[in-house]
């Protein structure tokens, strides 16, 4: 199995005319970069009851079966369920995501005077759904409604059951697709994953001007409607995540 699997990361990794397929990171499997790149459904399942780490709780809220034998993905399916979703948070895990989440702003982000990181930087794209997921995790027990993956599903999911409000959840939806809309058109931009957004006039403007943004104050606009957009989403995570904190240490 692991032969396999070392081939099939070989072919999904190569290079070719039109780039890569995928780039795939196994340092964060659970037992480090050395570990085995397989595992039995048995060894699976004791990792996780005895051993887990919060965030790879939270990893496994998108997590899905792709392909291989129906009846073993469902029973690797209801294993996720139950580590998932077999109980709440507490303030201390809560706490913990949040403190991965500002490790990841400030390892990761990598913003400075010339770029902005819409992705892991303040207010971006993974503010977005670390909130949704942690609320996933907080009430995903008591709530199958909450038992979805995609990011723009579980927010709708949070504002019917009344754990975000309307407006809340208005606003995440509206600045979560302006960002991926921004993503979208950097990568055309830049014909690769990106995620720096250039501050400069000069460097925005091509930008700006897929963004909609067209004249000679496209660039300026856009960067203003940027951090309005990146401002609002902080703001929201920032509420909520300490909410739940304080609901949990009642």
């Amino acid at each position: 199995a692991s032969r396999i699997t070392q081939k099939l990361i070989a072919i999904l990794e190569s290079r070719t005319r039109e780039g890569y397929a995928y780039k795939l990171d196994l340092r964060l499997r659970p037992s480090g970069n050395a570990g085995p790149l397989v595992t039995s459904l048995a060894g699976f399942r004791d990792y996780h009851r005895q051993s887990s780490a919060v965030w790879e709780r939270q990893a496994l809220v998108r997590a899905r079966v792709i392909t291989g034998d129906p009846e073993l993905g469902r029973e690797v399916e209801a294993a996720r369920q139950e580590f998932v979703y077999g109980r709440g948070l507490s303030a201390n895990e809560v706490g913990e995501i949040a403190a991965m989440r500002h490790r990841m702003e400030m390892e990761i982000g990598a913003e400075d005077k010339t770029r902005l990181n819409i992705k892991q930087g303040h207010g971006g794209l993974v503010d977005v759904e670390f909130l949704a997921q942690m609320m996933a995790l907080s009430h995903g027990h008591r709530h199958p409604e909450l038992r979805v993956r995609n990011t723009m599903e579980l927010i709708e999911a949070l504002a019917r059951l009344d754990l975000l409000t309307a407006a809340d959840a208005s606003i995440l939806e509206d600045d979560y697709r302006f960002l991926s809309r921004l993503e979208n058109r950097l990568r055309i931009e830049s014909d690769q994953p990106s995620w720096a957004v250039p501050t400069s006039v000069t460097g925005l403007r091509p930008l700006a001007r897929r963004m909609g943004f067209e004249g000679a104050d496209g660039a300026s606009r856009l960067l203003a409607e940027l951090a309005q957009r990146r401002d609002r989403i902080r703001a929201i995570f920032e509420r909520y995540f300490l909410a739940a904190k304080d609901n949990l240490s009642l």
